[in-house]
């Protein structure tokens, strides 16, 4: 499996399960809490980062 989560359990969940997301306060999460959905930022590229192929943009 091409992905740390896949190399550990046998099968990978992304996209079926997973999320990604940027922290942006500290604390604890449980289930029941509300989250917000913020609108996305511009990225900045480099370029260097031109020959990364999918991890990025």
């Amino acid at each position: 499996a091409p992905c740390e989560i896949g190399r550990a359990t046998g099968e990978c969940v992304m996209p079926r399960e997973g999320i990604f997301a940027r922290v942006v306060a500290g604390g604890t999460i449980a289930p029941g809490d509300a989250i917000a959905v913020l609108p996305r930022q511009p990225e900045v590229r480099h370029g260097c980062d031109d020959h990364v192929q999918g991890e990025r943009g």
